[in-house]
């Protein structure tokens, strides 16, 4: 699972870079001041909602790690791994088990428009295959709330990145 993993947040890092070439300006975001509202921002995103029926509520998302990039024009790269648990809801007729999985996101941000341009998730795992074909990474941003994108923006412009 591990190797799983590692093998597609590799693909998710190659696929981001790949989508603004010239990053060069990266720093980690973890223990940062900023950390704590960019992990709330993130987790906000509404990963099991996208099943159908099942194990459709999210019990718990948490943010392992993110890294920002910045290339000389300002655009940004936010890459960020996360561990999700989804559960079936409070009133579901049948109760599944809860799920696991390892995600990872690459998303392009232009900061001056607070706008993203293109979001890439990989899912692993058996949720992995359930929400393959259920997840459309754009679509999921468009409905992330304005909130907090914007949230996330104005955090994200507090980060210095070497130049």
């Amino acid at each position: 699972m591990k190797h799983l993993f590692a093998t597609l947040f590799m693909c998710a890092v190659s696929l981001s870079a790949s989508i603004v070439p010239g990053w060069a300006n990266c720093v980690s975001l973890v223990g940062r001041p900023e950390w704590p509202t960019i992990a709330r921002a993130l987790s906000s995103a509404k990963i099991c909602e996208q099943l159908p029926a099942g194990p459709n509520h999210t019990q718990s998302f948490h943010v392992q790690s993110a890294e920002l990039c910045r290339s000389a024009d300002r655009n940004a790269s936010l890459r960020a791994t996360a561990f999700v648990t989804c559960e079936s809801p409070p009133d579901a007729l049948f109760n599944t088990p809860p799920m696991q999985a390892e995600i990872a996101v690459a998303v392009s941000i232009d900061e001056r428009a607070c706008r993203i341009t293109d979001a890439q998730i990989q899912i692993g795992g058996e949720l992995g295959s359930f929400l393959s074909n259920a997840v459309d990474a754009n679509e999921l941003v468009r409905q992330w709330k304005q909130s907090d994108l914007s949230q996330l923006c104005r955090q994200m412009q507090r980060v210095n990145t070497p130049n």
